[in-house]
């Protein structure tokens, strides 16, 4: 039987300067910024503007939230045309849910009031739908709990480990269990968006490869990749790509 291995994503957030952004990208990673002000990665909005304008068009941006209040959207979303909203708080269902319905197309002209023009950041209204992912944070299995107040709302889930120490990655074997489509035992069953969920953590070379092996297809990592500064490390991206090219990682089954 053919089986189709997809390469695993891997997504750099924290973003801060454009030669951090230049490296990931290089070594085909996602990139994403971090617009909560209490925490240390916080960029600009403007600023991540800049950066993202110097970098290709298909790259996609993805702006990290805690608990955004509608006027902090607005604002980072005339300054910077994301492709996707994270959110990393507290939000509750009704709350993702609201996002999704305002924010997803935003700007629209729906979206304003009586003599306002859009933005000078947009030619046009935009015509992609702008992805919104939920953040849950897992310490133990009970926290997979959560999942299903959030999965037919939000477009994407993202399991945050960061805060665990120690993580029993085998809890993800039922979350990341799916039916092979070109399988001959495939009955037809919905794939969840829980499948496609990202874990998220404090990854290096010398912890990452049991995630890798949960069956998820992406990664996040931050934290992981700081210098002694606390920023992220160019040095660091690189030699993690050195790391799981050279062992195979990057195309898991």
């Amino acid at each position: 039987m053919l089986t189709i291995v997809q390469p695993i994503g891997i997504r750099i957030s924290g973003i801060q300067s454009l030669e951090t952004a230049k490296v990931a990208i290089k070594n085909k990673a996602g990139i994403a910024f971090v617009f909560d002000k209490k925490s240390p990665k916080y960029i600009d909005p403007l600023k991540a503007s800049k950066i993202s304008e110097v970098l290709s068009k298909d790259i996609s941006t993805i702006g990290i939230f805690n608990d955004p209040s509608d006027e902090e959207l607005t604002y980072c979303l005339n300054k910077i045309d994301l492709s996707g909203i994270q959110l990393n708080g507290n939000e509750s269902k009704e709350r993702v849910e609201f996002i999704k319905i305002w924010f997803s197309y935003y700007p629209l002209e729906t979206h304003l009031k009586a003599g306002q023009s859009l933005s000078s950041k947009y030619k046009k209204t935009r015509r992609f739908k702008r992805r919104i992912i939920k953040a849950i944070s897992v310490n133990t299995k009970k926290d997979l709990e959560k999942i299903p107040i959030y999965e037919n709302i939000a477009d994407g889930l993202l399991y945050d480990t960061s805060n665990s120490e120690i993580i029993d990655w085998s809890m993800f074997k039922e979350t990341f269990k799916w039916e092979n489509p070109l399988s001959e035992n495939y009955t037809g069953k919905e794939i969840l968006p829980r499948f496609y969920g990202t874990i998220s953590g404090k990854f290096n070379e010398e912890n990452i490869k049991p995630a890798l092996k949960t069956g998820t297809k992406s990664i996040d990592i931050s934290s992981g990749l700081e210098n002694e500064l606390g920023e992220i490390s160019t040095e660091k991206i690189n030699s993690l790509f050195i790391y799981l090219k050279k062992h195979k990682l990057l195309y898991v089954i």
